[in-house]
């Protein structure tokens, strides 16, 4: 078999389990959100492209359904428009 049609068959497999979980509103889920990013204040952020992968804890303000970051630069940001991929996540004290 290959990965193409295993990678069909766990989708089907996972659609289908997902089809019967009763999902939360919406709604209900940015309340949640708002309420975990306003209270908390640390992250991670992690950055990779090519080789070069780095990961730092930041401090953040969420306001008004955005990230406020404040950072010296350094190397987290070395590799910016050159199709990094960044992710953040946000964690307790």
């Amino acid at each position: 078999m290959d990965s193409k049609q295993e990678y069909r068959e766990a989708a089907v497999f996972w659609e289908q389990v997902d089809a019967g979980e009763k999902k939360m509103p919406p709604e209900d889920i940015r309340k949640d959100l708002e309420q975990y990013l306003g209270s908390h204040r640390l992250c991670v952020l992690a950055t990779a492209c090519r080789s070069f992968t780095r990961a730092t804890v930041l401090e953040y303000t969420w306001r008004d359904g955005v990230f406020w970051i404040f950072s010296e630069g350094g190397r987290k940001f070395r590799e910016k428009g050159y199709g990094v991929r960044q992710h953040l996540t946000s964690k307790q004290r």
